[in-house]
């Protein structure tokens, strides 16, 4: 965090969260899916009916991953920095989310989570953009191996909903929360809860005042207490949080290293050679552009891509007007955000996983991207300590 500018890209957040939660005048169906999840997480729901959902268009959660294209526009594909403040009388009494918060903080009370959640809400788009690649992986590993390394479920068993099958939802929010506070604590030094939050009632009164379109107030409200956070600084202090739980990854920064012999090799064996340059068999090459090719061939390699912008704009996944094209915006002139990779669309564009629903983002107008690569995982993780 050296210079303004900078300080100025960590504070963006909530502007953006702000210009997506309405986008053509409708409301996303978030909070109807998530609220209803939340409210029945313990009651007995074996025999509940779509009827009963209160939301007969709702589409209930598939297993397939996180970024299981049926869940897509019902806050489920991916995590979401908003689902603990959008859902605060459901986890403000979570027995889990204590135990989780009092590994770092003893002493909180009620006000304190929820102007924590608000601040989570504004500023988490990096943390929760980290924390999908967490449960993209555990795709290839159990249940109880999260579990023992964690300290809570991998998913929310919510039992059978009548004629759909199992309902299971990702713990995004426990392990949202935990990751946020590991970082506050470890990396940012808070020593209080009160820190980790700043000004944020402050804030929440300010940002309140909103004229009739939904945007904020104008005006520039200085902010203290946890920021948002560069790319690759998120990936470094992860990596340090998975090693005290026996997983090991690496992490590069805006390049891949190409498999010698492999089609995007060749390819930029070509393109070098082209320009001059000799090339041997074993000569270690790179790409710095995240483009389509190079986007499918990280993920063909099992890695994963977590890539911020600035000032960019968001598409829909889909044709929206008609015109055959994926060019329907979203939202434009976005602020500074991090987003998971997921895969690219027949354009070229990105495919990202963002405030749990996919988008696309044009590629040149990324700010950086970084790498995930997954490796060991050892077999005696160090065991969850709850209070």
């Amino acid at each position: 965090m050296k210079t303004d500018n900078i300080s100025k890209i960590l504070n963006i957040d909530f502007d953006i969260a702000e210009k997506l939660k309405m986008v053509n005048n409708k409301a996303t169906p978030v909070t109807h899916l998530t609220q209803y999840i939340n409210s029945a997480k313990n009651e007995d729901i074996e025999n509940v009916s779509l009827e009963e959902l209160g939301n007969t268009t709702v589409i209930i959660p598939h297993n397939g991953g996180p970024y299981d294209p049926e869940n897509n526009r019902c806050g489920l594909f991916g995590g979401n920095q908003s689902s603990l403040k959008l859902n605060i009388e459901r986890f403000i009494n979570d027995e889990q989310v204590h135990q989780i918060i009092s590994k770092y903080y003893e002493d909180f009370d009620s006000e304190d989570l929820e102007l924590l959640f608000y601040r989570m809400s504004s500023v988490g788009c990096g943390y929760v953009a980290a924390i999908n690649t967490i449960f993209q992986e555990y795709l290839s590993h159990s249940e109880q191996d999260f579990y023992d390394r964690f300290g809570f479920a991998l998913y929310n068993n919510l039992g059978v909903a009548k004629g759909v099958g199992p309902i299971k939802i990702y713990n995004y929010e426990y392990l949202f929360l935990d990751f946020f506070l590991y970082y506050a604590k470890n990396e940012r030094g808070f020593n209080t809860i009160e820190e980790v939050y700043g000004n944020a009632k402050e804030e929440m009164e300010a940002n309140n005042n909103k004229v009739e379109d939904g945007a904020l107030s104008n005006g520039y409200f200085s902010r203290t207490g946890m920021n948002g956070t560069v790319t690759p600084t998120v990936g470094e202090v992860l990596k340090r949080y998975l090693a005290e739980k026996g997983i090991e990854f690496e992490l590069s920064v805006g390049e891949l290293e190409l498999e010698p012999g492999g089609e995007a090799w060749q390819k930029k064996k070509e393109e070098l050679e082209e320009k001059g340059v000799e090339i041997e068999d074993d000569t270690k090459l790179y790409e710095k552009d995240l483009n389509k090719d190079i986007v499918k061939e990280i993920l063909r390699q099992g890695k994963q891509i977590v890539i911020s912008a600035d000032n960019f704009t968001m598409y829909y996944p889909e044709d929206y007007d008609g015109n055959g094209k994926l060019d329907d915006i979203r939202a434009d002139d976005v602020g500074s955000h991090a987003m998971s990779v997921v895969g690219t669309a027949p354009d070229g564009k990105l495919v990202v996983s963002t405030w749990g629903e996919e988008v696309l983002v044009d590629h040149l107008e990324i700010r950086n991207f970084v790498i995930y690569d997954y490796g060991t995982f050892n077999l005696f993780p160090k065991i969850f300590n709850s209070k």
